[in-house]
């Protein structure tokens, strides 16, 4: 790992734990027909790593990139045209125990939901027409059992304010859930993250906005309301778990949350904790009664804002991504759970950890990868890398 004097010293003044001893980037993106800008990656059981980058390809069209990571380097499956296959997928993939993967595009048009076959054969599944149906596909699809799968739109549905929606295999979709914002029973709005789901079938969530009025003064063209965490039954029921309140207990909850074995949720928001000046966001947990305590509050130092979720581990401990830093790079950490926080590693290029979050892969390290974009690009155009725990 490339580790600094001055990373080491930065790290021994925040006294919040060393970096991690074992860091490796395992694909760096030349963009261009290799790909640019990851969106997230998922691994199999064999342990090749599936991901899709949001711009480079085709060259007549840079419309993204379907990609396999193997030992032995990178393969492009797929590259997007930008007709009926869709184009710039902004999300990872789910893949099925038969190698099938899944993903979103978010054009033409509303985003289309898609499959990608062993053979390299792409079927659109579903092609989003907004109003009703939903609109705007900003969360990593997930499966379950039967091979149903379930996202989030980030706008569309009944209120105009987002939905959750199931597909069945043969391309079914049925809205779950229409976000209603602030107004309808506190509801809320903006859904543009992953889903989880337990083993009653029960799907978890967080919205950006909507839920509490208490952060309508962000302006004119803001979207109002602090955010919140819902629950989604099998037949569409839908409860809201918790509104934030906003200022210190947090607002703008970001990315997918987590679950423990005790049914505990965790997750990140964007701002709150520590306040304007010393950091933004904090994580924090929910219990199943719907009691929330925070665990961290970000500083700048070791990690100023997360733009993701956390992701957690079977003794209870959590790990993330967040930007901010040592050298103002984004960082990943790692979080137990009585809430000691240790930066794992910090990062010093232009390639942005905090857009994309951590994976547990199938030897238990951590992986995740980064989101350089096209400006930034071919000097830097996202990597994936691999954590040592």
């Amino acid at each position: 790992m490339d580790r600094s004097w001055l990373g080491a010293i930065a790290a021994a003044l925040i006294s919040f734990g060393a970096q991690a001893d074992d860091f490796h980037t395992l694909y760096a993106f030349a963009g261009g027909l290799d790909g640019e800008a990851v969106a997230g990656i998922v691994q199999d059981a064999a342990g090749n790593l599936y991901g899709t980058t949001s711009a480079g390809g085709d060259g007549a069209c840079d419309c993204g990139t379907i990609f396999k990571l193997a030992p032995d380097g990178t393969k492009t499956l797929y590259s997007f045209t930008g007709a009926s296959d869709g184009a710039y997928p902004l999300t990872g993939l789910a893949i099925d125990r038969a190698g099938n993967l899944y993903g979103t595009t978010s054009k033409p048009d509303r985003g289309t939901v898609f499959r990608l076959d062993a053979s390299g054969r792409l079927t659109t599944l579903h092609a989003f027409a907004g109003a009703e149906d939903g609109d705007a596909p900003l969360g990593s699809p997930i499966l379950d059992r039967k091979g149903k799968l379930y996202g989030t739109t980030v706008r569309g549905g009944h209120w105009g304010r987002g939905t959750v929606y199931k597909i069945t295999p043969d391309g079914r979709e049925r809205v779950l859930h229409a976000f209603g914002g602030t107004t309808r029973d506190g509801d809320g709005d903006g859904p543009a993250s992953s889903l989880i789901l337990n083993r009653d079938g029960n799907l978890y969530g967080a919205t950006g906005y909507g839920g509490s009025s208490a952060c309508n003064d962000r302006g004119c063209c803001a979207t109002p309301g602090c955010g919140t965490v819902f629950k989604v039954a099998p037949d569409g029921t839908t409860t809201i778990l918790y509104r934030f309140p906003g200022g210190s207990q947090g607002e703008l909850p970001v990315g997918a949350v987590a679950m423990d074995k005790a049914g505990n949720l965790f997750g990140a928001t964007e701002q709150g904790g520590v306040g304007a000046g010393n950091g933004g966001g904090l994580v924090y947990k929910l219990t199943p009664d719907g009691v929330k305590s925070d665990l961290h509050a970000f500083q700048i130092a070791t990690g100023a804002v997360p733009h993701v979720g956390v992701i957690v581990d079977r003794r209870g401990n959590l790990y993330g991504t967040a930007s901010g830093g040592a050298f103002g790079q984004g960082v990943a950490y790692a979080l137990t759970r009585r809430g000691r926080y240790t930066v794992l590693h910090d990062f010093t290029d232009d390639n942005d950890p905090s857009a994309n979050a951590l994976i547990l892969g199938v030897g238990g390290d951590l992986i995740g990868s980064t989101r350089a974009y096209s400006f930034e690009c071919p000097s830097a155009c996202g990597t994936v890398f691999r954590i040592a725990r």
